[in-house]
């Protein structure tokens, strides 16, 4: 006798059970690429952590969708059928879970260049402000204004280099403020994604909005301080013998004139004080922005500059 073999329709023959296995474990691989990538990228460091678990939501999101449309299409399909619906979904999955992952790995390692360049600016800018900074503790204004000091031959003049040089390593600092301020705006226009370029430009003006804030106020109280200092010290040029010690008390030939040496050396001491305060919160700040360079290494997996 012989058998009369049909055959079946054509995507209704069902697979051999390996095939099906096959498909099916193919189907596990893509969508565990799709889900460890991220976190393995994450755990290398060569992707942030929250980028990493943004991806991996919005990833399981896309996975819990594909896996319930393909669900609705092959439910009452054979075996073979649902095999490869799951290969479709483990494709499409891995594709929308790890082709948005170039962009965000080049995104990173743009970001980790450009936070490694402004650090390096960051440093070399507080390296010479440092330095300026010794320049100005090697000063000796207070001491050319203490009364012994005004009351020597030779004092006032004494006193106003000392200003004139105060001033001179203000417009130094100015200078060096400003050619800081160029180098990172250069550094930041030189990224090429323009998204990375808004972000990074908003994140430094936050970082120097309190530097850019404090320093015109600085240098007011320091300018103003000099003015003081150096309207008492011309006071004294121009009044040879004007200031006498007496018993450590300041004295002048004349009433008149011992008024208005008080009131140059009242003006003087609210302009120091003044500038005392402003120089404390500068530092302060400057405190604040090293920390903030030093975060923004270790998160750029930069380490500690030796």
């Amino acid at each position: 006798m012989v058998v009369e073999q049909h055959a079946p329709a054509y995507g209704q023959e069902p697979l051999p059970a390996p095939s099906n296995l096959r498909m099916n474990l193919l189907a596990a691989a893509l969508i565990a690429a799709g889900v460890g990538v991220p976190m393995a990228l994450a755990a290398l460091a060569l992707l942030p952590p929250y980028e990493a678990g943004q991806a991996l939501a919005g990833s399981l999101f896309t996975l819990a969708l594909l896996a319930l449309v393909a669900w609705l299409l092959v439910r009452k399909a054979s075996p073979a059928r649902k095999a490869v619906a799951r290969v479709w979904v483990g494709v499409v999955f891995a594709l929308v879970s790890l082709i948005p992952l170039a962009h965000d790995l080049e995104r990173f390692r743009d970001a980790k260049v450009l936070v490694r360049d402004l650090v390096a600016i960051q440093e070399t800018f507080s390296a010479k402000t440092l330095e300026l900074n010794e320049q100005f503790a090697k000063l000796q204004i207070s001491k050319r204004l203490d009364p012994s000091a005004l009351a020597a031959p030779g004092g006032a003049q004494a006193g106003l280099a000392e200003v004139a040089r105060f001033r001179e390593l203000i417009a130094q600092r100015d200078a060096l403020a400003s050619e800081f301020n160029r180098a990172s705006d250069a550094r930041v226009a030189a990224v090429g994604a323009a998204d990375l370029r808004e972000d990074a430009s908003k994140g430094l003006e936050m970082a120097r909005a309190p530097i850019r804030q404090l320093y015109p106020a600085l240098n007011k109280s320091q300018i103003e301080f000099c003015d003081a200092a150096q309207a008492l010290l011309l006071w004294v040029d121009k009044h040879p013998g004007g200031v006498i010690l007496k018993g450590g008390q300041v004295l002048a030939p004349t009433s008149a004139e011992l008024s208005e040496f008080n009131a140059l050396a009242d003006r003087l001491a609210s302009a120091e004080s003044a500038a005392v305060a402003v120089g404390k919160q500068v530092q302060a700040a400057n405190e604040q922005q090293l920390e903030q360079a030093r975060l923004a290494r270790e998160q750029a997996g930069l380490g500690q500059r030796r």
